[in-house]
């Protein structure tokens, strides 16, 4: 998924600064989806890391080697260990 940022009065590509290509229909029709940010929370990973902004969660989810599972974590070794069959 292609992610923006509102600059200079348009959504742009936050690597390249390209601005968003408008869609040929009526304005009416044109929707951006704006996701909020998160609330903060403590990281039940270590159980002591405030993560309060989406840049957070993902640079500490990489640090620990997990990722997101709906609403839980998961190890990446984990998943992988079942689907091995070892786990």
């Amino acid at each position: 998924m292609t992610r923006y940022v509102w600059k200079d009065g348009e959504f742009r590509d936050p690597k390249t600064g390209e601005a968003m290509a408008v869609p040929d229909v009526p304005i009416y029709e044109r929707r951006a989806y704006v996701m909020s940010d998160i609330a903060p929370f403590i990281s039940p990973v270590d159980f002591k890391t405030e993560i309060s902004s989406r840049t957070q969660l993902r640079d500490h989810e990489a640090k620990h080697g997990v990722r997101q599972v709906g609403n839980d974590f998961a190890s990446e070794n984990r998943r992988l260990k079942e689907r091995a069959g070892l786990a």
